[in-house]
Order: C-alpha cells, then sequence, then structure tokens
C-alpha cells in the first residue's frame, strides 16, 4: 500500500462525510415534504434522517472498499 498516501486517506475522509451529508440532506428535505404532505410533523423527516445515515455510511464504505481494492491492484 505505498501509494495509499496522506492525500489519497484525506479524500476518501472526504467523500465520505460528503456522501453522509447528501444522503441525510435528501433524508432531511424528503421526510419534511412527507411530513407536510400527510401531516405527521416528526415522524417521517425521523425516519428518512436514519435512513439517509444508513445510506451514506453504506456509501462511503463502499467508496473506502473500492479504493483499497483498487489500490492493492496497482501493486
Amino acid at each position: 500500500m505505498d501509494n495509499f498516501t496522506v492525500w489519497r486517506a484525506f479524500a476518501l475522509a472526504s467523500q465520505f462525510g460528503i456522501s453522509l451529508g447528501v444522503f441525510t440532506g435528501l433524508g432531511v428535505y424528503v421526510g419534511e415534504q412527507l411530513d407536510s404532505h400527510f401531516q405527521a410533523a416528526p415522524l417521517f423527516t425521523l425516519v428518512c434522517i436514519f435512513l439517509g445515515l444508513a445510506l451514506g455510511t453504506w456509501s462511503g464504505i463502499q467508496w473506502i472498499r473500492l479504493s483499497l481494492d483498487h489500490s492493492s491492484r496497482k501493486q
């Protein structure tokens, strides 16, 4: 793993944070839209936030796995 530099680790951490933030933000937006449509104040927002957190975490882990597999194949 000589090719795995500090900058690459920083990029992976940034990508993880961005994917987590985007999916959580989408969860907040969709949850608020559903709450306003069905008048079920915090229910859909909370469910969609947790769903967004789960999807963002899964997406970040997939990016990290893909990058680690790619760097190990280069050697």
